[in-house]
């Protein structure tokens, strides 16, 4: 069903990477604005970045693609976060963070919940959290093709993500809550609208992983159990 409403494209090694149309949105009943996004999509949306499927541990889930660092506008990107562009800037945070738990590029399969450029930046967004909703069912959608099982952990790389997917009847915590209690780690599938494993994965510096050894023992035991569960 996921491929009848998801455009396939040919991506990096043998991944298939997959975006949403403006129309299939509609089909699918989203209802999304259309001052929501930027000049509506005159600017192609990056696709999901991914080297080869097969060897997919995690999904890293970034907010959306909206930048605004070409003279107050959104830079043009090819892939989520700008993989490949020959500008590090964005990824390179969470790609250190990877690094941290014995993860490269060749392991994690990269998007961004909402795929299109937005008309204002992420935190300062009022809209935000709606546009996000609008979305979760056609990430979701994306994920599936990707992951039939649902088994594989999505490091989710910013706290306004984790709240928009986190289910109404699962508490709310503050940021700061999932680096300091195990317990809290990783947020169950059912427990939130992505039906996977949810591991926050903040890219802000406080959060960088070299300050905090003993969430990041966690994560790799995390990722352990969960690779040898799939694999096993």
């Amino acid at each position: 069903m996921a491929l009848d409403v998801i455009r396939k494209e040919q991506g990096e090694g043998d991944c298939e990477v997959l975006r949403c149309d403006k129309e299939v949105c509609r089909r699918m009943n989203t209802k999304i604005q259309i001052g929501s996004y930027n000049a509506m999509q005159k600017q192609p949306a990056p696709t999901p970045f991914c080297y080869d499927l097969k060897r997919v541990k995690a999904i890293v889930l970034g907010a959306d693609p909206s930048n605004f660092s070409d003279n107050g506008r959104s830079k043009d990107l090819t892939k989520a976060f700008g993989i490949g562009d020959g500008d590090a800037r964005y990824f390179r945070s969470i790609l250190q963070n990877l690094k941290e738990i014995g993860l490269g590029l060749e392991d994690v399969y990269v998007d961004n919940l909402i795929q299109e450029y937005l008309d204002s930046e992420t935190s300062k967004n009022r809209k935000w959290d709606i546009i996000a909703n609008q979305n979760i069912l056609v990430c979701l959608k994306r994920l599936d093709v990707i992951d039939k099982k649902r088994k594989m952990p999505i490091l989710i790389t910013a706290d306004i993500i984790l709240k928009a997917v986190i289910s109404n009847t699962t508490p709310t915590r503050k940021a700061k809550d999932y680096y300091t209690n195990p317990g809290l780690v990783p947020i169950k599938p059912s427990q939130n609208k992505l039906f996977r494993p949810l591991i926050p994965f903040f890219r802000e510096h406080h959060y960088q992983l070299t300050l905090h050894d003993s969430y990041k023992n966690i994560l790799k035991n995390i990722l352990e159990i969960v690779n040898e569960h799939e694999h096993g």
